[in-house]
């Protein structure tokens, strides 16, 4: 695992090789009963994308019937 973080904090390291690896978290919807988000993944060497993922996923928010 390369990194866990929250909606609207980017998250770059650097790899061995000399490899970027980039992960952006925006966060699209936020309602009551679910949340969209987009995550970026790059994988970059000398300034050039050598690998790109774009993975935009719907959740629903677990509530209390009390």
């Amino acid at each position: 695992m390369l990194s866990i973080q929250k909606s609207e904090i980017d998250f770059e390291k650097n790899l061995p090789g000399g490899i970027v690896y980039s992960q952006l978290i925006e966060e699209l919807e936020d309602k009551l009963d679910y949340h969209t988000r987009k995550k970026s993944y790059f994988f970059q060497k000398d300034c050039h994308f050598s690998y790109q993922l774009l993975v935009i996923s719907t959740f629903s928010c677990l509530r209390s019937m009390t």
